[in-house]
């Protein structure tokens, strides 16, 4: 027997009334756009952030804000460097039963230099700085229910972002422009997690900065022989949130003509309960702008208990030299009228003095020769750590406290110049 048999002598009304609540049931259960708003809202209040908006719209799924800009209050309570963002687009909102709403697509940015940044609106403020973000693209982003954080283990905040520019304005000026920003989240097997981030490029120009700091820089820079820093940044990292290991394959910022700072390193313990703890009191920090002595007494005692359950495995610091030392070496020069071998030498009797301190005396010798041997041909300088078995943090701060020394030997410290 059908299960449909039952409506044959139904009114037909009756069955077309059910039909069409069927057909259209998603307009009996509304999109409730303010709700969606007030749940960011509660996210972002924990930071001091607050949503501007000139509008709110909504149609089928879509949630549409006109004339966005996040802003942050300072110390003093009042607004300080808005965020524009133009308008903002949620495109496919879902509403979820445990209160939280999964989005398909978020753009924003699209017009915020021709309209959202209104310098008017900026001087009724009082403020003299603003950040400006052109065409961001946020896919498949999970937000969370009001009062509530879920876990990376859970839910990927979003599975990647594209950002055109952002762009950073002191007075009139532009003092940093980041250009083609990505980052994405993807779920490996184990329960990992991989981000991956990259700025295409960006543009820094320390000139540019209002008053003496400003004329500071320009001096500075252009005896150094640069007008701005222009360069690109880069980061990969692999997390399991359950096993709690950390491995940061790349975190490499490159400046143009300058040199390459690089990190690399295996953490264990950072767990998802770690980085929700770390998380809470980051924002308990934030939240407390002015603590008294024994609340800064009882975050930082915090803090080291947190930090006491992290384990160091491997870390590596790179410095690749592309001209910045010499520049550097020569700007000295000129400006203590010594000339550079001498200033060099002088350095080297320095360096040589200081390392007479350690106990390690082989290790002393060796990091003063790599030391030497960078002044002399700047290429590269590196500083390892490979430990035997993985250190706690709380044991590399008391080894450093009791004997800088015996940190040497715990961590497996090595360094190297023009390898």
């Amino acid at each position: 027997m059908s299960v449909f048999a039952g409506f044959k002598h139904a009114p037909r009304g009756l069955v077309a009334s059910f039909a069409l609540s069927l057909a259209f049931s998603s307009s009996a259960f509304a999109l409730d756009g303010k709700a969606f708003i007030d749940i960011i809202q509660d996210g972002m209040q924990p930071y001091g952030l607050t949503l501007d908006h000139k509008g709110l719209t909504v149609t089928g799924d879509d949630i549409t804000l006109k004339n966005v800009r996040l802003l942050q209050k300072n110390e003093a309570d009042t607004p300080s460097l808005p965020i524009y963002l133009g308008t903002v687009a949620f495109s496919e909102v879902k509403a979820e039963a445990d209160g939280s709403f999964n989005v398909a697509k978020i753009a924003a940015g699209a017009d915020s230099l021709a309209a959202a940044a209104d310098k008017s609106e900026d001087k009724a403020d009082g403020l003299s700085g603003r950040i400006i973000v052109q065409n961001i693209e946020i896919a498949q982003a999970h937000i969370s229910p009001k009062g509530q954080t879920y876990t990376i283990a859970q839910y990927l905040p979003y599975k990647n972002v594209t950002i055109k520019n952002i762009t950073y304005q002191a007075g009139d000026k532009t003092t940093l422009s980041l250009d083609n920003i990505t980052a994405q989240y993807e779920k490996k097997g184990d329960n990992q997690f991989e981000n991956i981030s990259k700025i295409a490029s960006f543009t820094y120009d320390p000139a540019a900065w209002p008053g003496q700091d400003g004329q500071n820089a320009k001096t500075v820079m252009s005896a150094l022989g640069y007008d701005k820093i222009r360069g690109n940044f880069s980061a990969i990292a692999l997390w399991n949130p359950q096993k709690g290991n950390l491995d940061i394959t790349e975190y490499k910022l490159v400046a143009d003509k300058a040199g390459s700072l690089s990190f690399s390193g295996d953490l264990s313990g950072v767990t998802q309960q770690f980085a929700s703890a770390y998380q809470k009191l980051a924002l308990q920090q934030a939240e407390n702008k002015n603590p008294t002595e024994q609340q800064q007494q009882q975050l930082s005692q915090r803090a080291l208990a947190l930090a006491s359950q992290l384990d160091f495995n491997a870390f590596t610091l790179t410095y690749q030299d592309n001209s910045l030392a010499g520049r550097i070496l020569d700007y000295m020069s000129e400006s203590s009228a010594t000339a550079r071998q001498e200033l060099v030498s002088m350095m080297k009797a320095n360096i040589l003095q200081n390392t007479q301190n350690f106990r390690d005396t082989a290790f002393a010798d060796r990091v003063a020769g790599q030391i030497n041997a960078f002044l002399d041909n700047p290429q590269s300088f590196q500083i390892s750590a490979r430990p035997q078995k993985p250190v706690s943090f709380s044991a590399a701060l008391l080894a450093m406290w009791l004997s800088p020394e015996q940190l040497i030997d715990l961590l497996g410290l090595n360094v190297t110049a023009n390898k």
